[in-house]
C-alpha cells in the first residue's frame, strides 16, 4: 500500500480503538448490554462499518492477492459459516460473522497502534477511573482498599470493568517491558502496570504477568533474538502452565497451612480456614466450564454442536456462578463450531504471530500466549467490537519494515 493509505488506515484504526476505550466507561461491572439497547448499537455499528468499508477498500489498493494468514482465516470463516447455515443455525452464523470481521480487516491491512497511544490511554485511565469512582460511575479506584464491592472491598481496578482493566494493564506491562532498556518512562510504566494487575486480584492476569516476566528474563539471559529461542521460551511457558494447572488443586491443598490468610483470601475470594478438594473445585468456575464445553463438543466433534445454553446442556452438578458460558472463548468455539473451525482459527493466529515475528516484532509469540490464556478465562471479549480484541489483534499484526 502507498504510504498515504497506510497512514489513513493507522489513523482510522487508532481513532476506532480510542472510541472503544472510551466506551468502557459506560459499561460497569456485572452489567450486560442488551441487544436492543442504544449502547449495544454504539458498540456494534462503528466497528462493523469501519471493518467492512476498510476491507472492501483494500481490494482497490491491493487487488485480490491474499497472504497465507488471510487464506487460512478465510477458510475458517467460510467453512464455519457454511456449517452454521447448512444446519439452519442462524445464531451461530451471526456469531461467526461478529467474530470474523475484525480479524479479516486486521490481517489484511495490518493497522499499527503506537506504544505512545497505548501508554497515553493507560495513564488517562487512572485519572478517568478515579473521577468515575467519585461521581458514582465505578465501584473501584485504581488503588487498594476503596472498593464499593461488598465481597471484595480490597480490590482496585484500572477501569470500571475489572477484567478489562487487568488485561489492558497486562498488555501495557508487556509492551513497555519490551522497551525496558530504552528509557526511564518505560520502566516506570512497567511498575505501574504491574501494580494495576496485582491490585485487580485477577488470577489469570497475574499468572500471565509472571509468565511474561519469565519469558523476557529467559530471552535476556540467552541474549538472543533467534526464532528458535523465542519458540523454545513459549513452549517452556506452555509446559509450565500446563503442569501448574494439572497440579494446582494438590499444590494448594498441601500449602494451605503455610499460606497467609490474607493471601489465601486474595487468591480464592474465600473466608479464612481450610477447604477440601471438592470445595476448591466448586470455587473454580472456569475448570467446570471447560469440562462442560468439552462434553458438548464430544457430541459432534467434527462440526460442533451449534448454538446452546448452559442451562440446557449442563452435565452433572451446576456450579453456582454469575457466568454465561462465554467466558471461555476457545472451548466455546470448539463446542459450537467443532474441531475443524477451532483448528483453522488457531492456525491463523499462530501464522499471523509468526509473520509479525519475521517483520521485526520478536515479542509477538508472548502476546499470542497471553491471548490464548486470557481467552480461556475471560474470552467474551473476543469479538469484532471490543477494545481488548482490537488491541490484541493489532499487537499480533505488524507490517514488514
Amino acid at each position: 500500500m502507498a504510504s498515504s493509505c497506510v497512514r489513513k488506515v493507522d489513523r482510522a484504526f487508532s481513532m476506532l480503538l480510542v472510541y472503544y476505550f472510551l466506551l468502557q466507561f459506560f459499561v460497569f461491572e456485572g452489567v450486560i448490554v442488551g441487544a436492543s439497547s442504544v449502547l449495544y448499537f454504539a458498540f456494534v455499528v462503528p466497528s462493523f462499518a469501519v471493518c467492512l468499508v476498510g476491507y472492501c477498500f483494500s481490494f482497490m489498493t491491493r487487488g485480490f492477492s491474499f497472504s497465507r494468514v488471510e487464506l487460512v482465516f478465510l477458510g475458517f470463516f467460510f467453512f464455519s459459516l457454511f456449517v452454521c447455515l447448512f444446519r439452519s443455525d442462524i445464531d451461530s452464523a451471526k456469531y461467526v460473522i461478529a467474530l470474523s470481521l475484525l480479524p479479516l480487516f486486521v490481517f489484511r491491512l495490518r493497522p499499527s497502534v503506537s506504544v505512545g497511544l497505548i501508554n497515553f490511554l493507560f495513564i488517562f485511565s487512572i485519572f478517568a477511573t478515579t473521577a468515575a469512582y467519585f461521581f458514582g460511575y465505578s465501584n473501584y479506584l485504581p488503588v487498594l482498599g476503596f472498593s464499593k464491592d461488598g465481597q471484595l472491598p480490597w480490590r482496585g481496578s484500572l477501569l470500571p470493568q475489572v477484567a478489562t482493566g487487568a488485561i489492558f494493564s497486562l498488555l501495557v506491562f508487556v509492551v513497555n517491558l519490551s522497551k525496558f532498556g530504552e528509557g526511564r518512562r518505560y520502566r516506570i510504566l512497567v511498575v505501574l502496570a504491574a501494580a494495576m494487575v496485582i491490585f485487580s486480584g485477577l488470577r489469570t492476569a497475574i499468572i500471565c504477568m509472571f509468565l511474561a516476566l519469565l519469558y523476557f528474563v529467559f530471552l535476556f539471559r540467552k541474549r538472543s533474538n533467534s526464532h528458535f529461542f523465542c519458540h523454545l521460551a513459549v513452549v517452556f511457558l506452555f509446559t509450565a502452565l500446563f503442569v501448574v494447572f494439572v497440579l494446582s488443586t494438590q499444590i494448594i491443598l498441601l500449602l494451605q497451612d503455610y499460606v497467609p490468610i490474607v493471601l489465601f483470601q486474595y487468591l480464592f475470594r474465600g473466608e479464612a480456614g481450610y477447604i477440601d478438594a471438592d470445595s476448591l473445585r466448586q470455587s473454580v468456575y472456569r475448570g467446570w466450564l471447560w469440562l462442560q464445553h468439552i462434553l458438548i463438543w464430544q457430541q459432534n466433534p467434527l462440526w460442533g454442536f451449534g448454538s446452546f445454553t448452559l442451562d440446557e446442556m449442563t452435565f452433572g452438578e451446576k456450579i453456582a456462578a454469575n457466568g454465561t458460558g462465554s467466558e471461555s472463548f476457545f472451548t466455546g468455539l470448539l463446542a459450537r463450531c467443532g474441531i475443524v473451525s477451532a483448528f483453522l482459527f488457531v492456525l491463523a493466529l499462530v501464522l499471523n504471530a509468526n509473520c509479525a515475528f519475521k517483520n521485526g516484532w520478536r515479542h509477538s509469540l508472548i502476546i499470542l500466549l497471553l491471548f490464548f490464556i486470557t481467552m480461556l478465562s475471560y474470552g467474551s471479549y473476543v469479538n469484532s467490537y471490543d477494545f481488548l480484541a482490537m488491541l490484541f489483534f493489532s499487537l499480533l499484526s505488524v507490517r514488514p519494515r
